[in-house]
């Protein structure tokens, strides 16, 4: 699956407003495009995680603070381990 992009806030109320208006096809540059819903999870999709929550987590292990696997792995991936 591709990468998740995660949009800011403007960018959620522009696309809202288009589903919203159930007008899944809009035009850009020549080129028609639609929105469609890929995967509805009951599980919270794995969105690349920001600079400041890595940090929060490198952070709460060097205080002793409890922390999972998943959260060094992430560190890993982001290099900052």
């Amino acid at each position: 699956m591709p990468e998740v992009k995660r949009l800011n806030e403007n960018e959620e109320k522009f696309l809202q407003t288009i589903i919203e208006k159930d007008n899944a096809l809009f035009k850009m540059e020549g080129k028609v495009y639609t929105i469609s819903l890929v995967q509805e999870s009951k599980q919270p999709l794995k969105v690349p995680m920001q600079p400041s929550s890595i940090e929060e987590k490198k952070k709460n292990i060097l205080e002793g603070k409890e922390f999972s696997i998943d959260d060094v792995v992430d560190m890993m991936d982001s290099g900052v381990l």
